[in-house]
C-alpha cells in the first residue's frame, strides 16, 4: 500500500516536471515548484516513518506522567489550549498567546512503583515583540533512589551506586503572523543517566493553533480553538553511550541507538466566556472550556489515545476541572502477557485551581497574576490482576503547579 502511494506521487511529479519544465526554469510557475517541494518532503517523511519504529524506550518520560497539573486534571488534553507556559510540552504554538512574562513550576510524585521518584517541570517565557515569544523549559525526572551497578561477573553489585534521571531542555519560539493564527517550534536536548550508561538526543517539535471567534450575544462570547502539534517531526533517535570499563560486562539490555516516538496531537476546544461583571467590572462571572483531543504515535502501533477535558472558572478566581481518557496499550504478544496486561487504559481525572488576577483587581496598577493548580489521582494500573511477578499499582500520585505572570 505504501509503495503504491509513493509510486503514484512520483509519477505525478514526473508528469508535472515534464509539462512545466520551462516554466520551472524561468520561475514562472512557482505553484508547481512549491507542490513538488511539499510532496517531496511528504514522501521523505512518509518513507522515514515506515522505517523509524519506536520500541517503547523512555515511555515513562513521554507518556506515563505529564508535567502539568492542569492537563492531568483534564484527561491530559491540552494541545488546543495555550494560555500558560506549560503549553511548551503539548503545543509550542500556544505560547504565542501570552502577554509579558510568565513562569511556572510543576512537581509530580511518585511514578508508579518508584515511590521516591520526582518529576519537575520548569518553564519561562517572554514576549519580546508584539508577535514573538521566546520560551525556555526544563523537564527533570529522577527515580529518587539509588541502585547498585551490577555486571556479569558481579550480579549482586560491585559497590557502586547510582540514581537514574532523565532531563530534557527545550528552547521555544512562537509567533502570531496572522491575527488568531499561531505557530511555534521547539528545539529539545534530551539526556539520561543510568549509572555507566548515558544517553542523549536532539529533536524538534512544531505546532499550530487557530482561534475562531464564533459569535457574541448578550450573555457572552463563544470561541473555537483548533490545535495540532507534531512531537519529534525531525524523526530523531536517542543514542546511548557506555563507559568503556563496563562495555562488555554490564547487566543491561544495551542498544547503541533507539528511535524516539513521533507523537501527533490534534485537539478542538470550545470556550464560552460570560461577560457579566462580578466584584469588579473587569472580572468575568464564568468561563467554560471543553476540550477534545486525539493522540497518535506514527511509528508505533500502540499508545493511541482519545481525551476529553472540562475547565470551569468562577469569577476568574476559583477553577474546577475534570476529564477522561482512553489509551490503547501494548499488552504483549505472549499468552501470559495478554492474560495479565491491559490493552486499554480508561481513567477519569479531576483537579482544581485558584487564581489571583491582580491586574484586573487593581485596575492595572499591579500587572501581575498568580495561580496554583493541583490534582491527586489514583495511579493507573497497567495489569489486570496481581500475579506472582508483579502486583497492581496502588496509591495516589500528586501533581502541583505554581504560576506567576507579569502582564503587559
Amino acid at each position: 500500500m505504501k509503495r503504491a502511494i509513493i509510486q503514484s506521487l512520483m509519477d505525478w511529479i514526473t508528469r508535472k516536471t515534464k509539462r512545466n519544465f520551462s516554466s520551472v526554469i524561468k520561475v514562472e510557475n512557482k505553484s508547481v515548484v512549491m507542490k513538488i517541494i511539499i510532496i517531496s518532503i511528504f514522501i521523505f517523511l512518509f518513507s522515514r516513518i515506515s522505517f523509524c519504529q519506536y520500541n517503547g524506550a523512555l515511555d515513562y518520560f513521554f507518556f506515563k506522567r505529564h508535567p502539568s497539573a492542569r492537563a492531568e486534571s483534564m484527561g491530559r488534553s491540552f494541545v488546543s489550549n495555550g494560555d500558560d507556559a506549560g503549553s511548551i510540552f503539548y503545543n509550542p504554538a500556544g505560547l504565542s498567546q501570552i502577554n509579558g512574562f510568565q513562569s511556572s513550576i510543576n512537581y509530580a510524585s511518585p511514578l508508579y512503583a518508584l515511590t521516591k521518584a520526582k518529576y519537575l517541570f520548569f518553564s519561562s517565557s517572554y514576549k519580546i515583540k508584539n508577535y514573538s515569544i521566546v520560551g525556555l523549559a526544563v523537564n527533570h525526572l529522577t527515580f529518587g533512589e539509588e541502585f547498585l551497578l551490577t555486571t556479569t561477573n558481579f550480579p549482586d553489585g560491585i559497590g557502586e551506586k547510582f540514581t537514574p534521571f532523565i532531563t530534557n531542555y527545550t528552547l521555544t519560539f512562537a509567533s502570531q503572523p496572522i491575527h488568531n493564527l499561531h505557530f511555534g517550534i521547539n528545539s529539545n536536548y534530551l539526556f539520561s543517566s543510568f549509572g555507566a550508561v548515558t544517553g542523549h538526543g536532539l529533536f524538534m517539535d512544531i505546532g499550530s493553533l487557530k482561534k475562531f471567534p464564533l459569535f457574541k450575544n448578550g450573555l457572552g462570547n463563544h470561541c473555537l480553538f483548533v490545535g495540532y502539534s507534531l512531537i519529534n517531526f525531525t524523526l530523531s533517535d536517542f543514542k546511548n553511550d557506555i563507559e568503556e570499563p563496563y562495555s562488555s560486562t554490564l547487566n543491561v539490555n544495551y542498544s547503541e541507538a533507539v528511535e524516539l516516538p513521533i507523537i501527533s496531537r490534534f485537539g478542538i476546544s470550545y470556550q464560552y466566556i460570560m461577560i457579566k461583571p462580578v466584584f469588579v467590572d473587569s472580572l468575568n462571572l464564568l468561563e467554560f472550556t471543553f476540550h477534545t483531543q486525539i493522540d497518535r504515535v506514527f511509528n508505533y502501533d500502540y499508545l493511541k489515545a482519545e481525551r476529553i477535558g472540562l475547565e470551569i472558572k468562577i469569577a476568574e478566581i476559583i477553577i474546577l476541572r475534570s476529564g477522561y481518557y482512553s489509551e490503547t496499550l501494548n499488552a504483549g504478544n505472549s499468552a501470559f502477557e495478554k492474560n495479565w496486561n491491559k490493552d486499554k487504559l480508561n481513567e477519569f481525572t479531576y483537579g482544581f485551581g485558584a487564581c489571583l488576577p491582580l491586574k484586573k483587581l487593581t485596575s492595572g496598577k499591579l500587572p501581575m497574576k498568580f495561580s496554583i493548580d493541583m490534582t491527586s489521582l489514583p495511579q493507573p494500573s497497567y495489569v489486570i490482576k496481581e500475579s506472582y511477578l508483579f502486583g497492581i499499582i496502588s496509591g495516589q500520585f500528586t501533581s502541583f503547579n505554581i504560576y506567576f505572570g507579569w502582564e503587559i
